[in-house]
């Protein structure tokens, strides 16, 4: 399990130890509160930073 627990998101719950579709659905409930529109997650996002730094 850990060898692939890196290569998951922290937006995942699938198959996930610890993780559930209710904690899948009480994310999403999170998500619609705070009028959440961005697909993308804050890990994907930071990831995209990060390479757009070392391109410059």
């Amino acid at each position: 399990m850990p060898i692939y627990e890196l290569k998951f998101t922290n937006g995942s719950f699938e198959y996930r130890p610890g993780r559930s579709p209710k904690d899948a659905v009480q994310k999403i409930k999170e998500y619609a509160e705070q009028e959440y529109t961005n697909t993308k997650t804050e890990e994907e996002q930071n990831k995209e930073k990060r390479e757009e730094v070392i391109k410059e």
